[in-house]
């Protein structure tokens, strides 16, 4: 029986046969072979890692552009050709002293290849690697026990889906600074849960939690947030140790989270931030 979705659990898993690496004086090219990118025809969604070197001295961003390899239309009643197609660019932003990593998810049903373009701002980019694991499988075979009985009688088929997790932030000795991470929201995605580890070091370092339902195409980073952390928490802002904090529905409808960490260490550069979320 094919294994199901809900077994993938560790990243050897879930990782697909394709890193991509970019820097920034050296842009990655549009793809023009259908060898390049990898097979995602069982997949409705794929996940990006990216993950930034921070030896760099200067603040970047970098433009991902997914491309898939399908049946294209170049205008309307136009007769469908195979070849490339880019989808929305996504921008990540590389930042000294924030995480290495950060994920996001790509829409891949309408294509059997998928490729990363990349291009970063300016050449403070050391190196960065965008790795793509498996997201959401199409359809997949669930194997079914009926009354107790030890063989597999039946195969249930479903869409898999699993609960979305994100590392916002694992930064140890963050420079002192406002920190701002987004996190986007899956569409009929009810429960959220937040988990914060905080180590003040020699001052402070604390959190708060905003949401948007702002989806007009405007990048995370330009929505119109409102603060949600006395909701969520209970507290505003959460402070050192942090904790843990669920939530039923009241991110139901948002489009965009932003975790905004604000380290005060008086200088020393000693203060550390975990952050994780989870939606189901």
């Amino acid at each position: 029986m094919t294994k199901h979705y809900n077994d993938h659990v560790t990243i050897a898993d879930r990782a697909l046969d394709f890193v991509q690496t970019v820097t920034g004086a050296v842009p990655v090219a549009a793809p023009t072979l259908v060898t390049q990118g990898t097979d995602c025809r069982h997949l409705a969604s794929v996940l990006v890692r990216f993950t930034a070197s921070q030896a760099s001295a200067l603040n970047c961003r970098v433009e991902v552009i997914p491309w898939l390899w399908g049946q294209t239309r170049t205008g309307v009643g136009a007769v469908a050709a195979l070849g490339w197609t880019s989808l929305p660019p996504i921008l990540v932003d590389c930042l000294v002293g924030g995480p290495l990593g950060q994920v996001f998810e790509v829409n891949c049903e309408a294509g059997d290849r998928i490729y990363l373009q990349m291009t970063a701002t300016n050449a403070a980019l050391v190196s960065g690697n965008a790795e793509l694991f498996a997201g959401l499988y199409r359809v997949e075979i669930q194997p079914v026990k009926i009354h107790g009985l030890a063989a597999e009688v039946a195969a249930a088929m479903e869409q898999g889906k699993t609960p979305d997790f994100v590392q916002v932030a694992a930064v140890t000795n963050g420079i002192d600074n406002t920190y701002d991470y987004y996190v986007s929201r899956k569409v009929g995605d009810l429960s959220t849960g937040f988990q914060f580890v905080l180590a003040n070091g020699s001052g402070n370092v604390t959190a708060t939690i905003a949401a948007t339902m702002q989806d007009d195409g405007t990048a995370p980073a330009g929505c119109v947030y409102q603060d949600v952390t006395v909701a969520i928490t209970g507290a505003t802002p959460v402070a050192a140790p942090g904790g843990t904090y669920f939530n039923a529905n009241l991110l139901a409808v948002a489009r965009y989270i932003r975790v905004r960490v604000v380290a005060n260490t008086g200088g020393a550069n000693d203060g550390d931030w975990n952050i994780q979320y989870r939606s189901a």
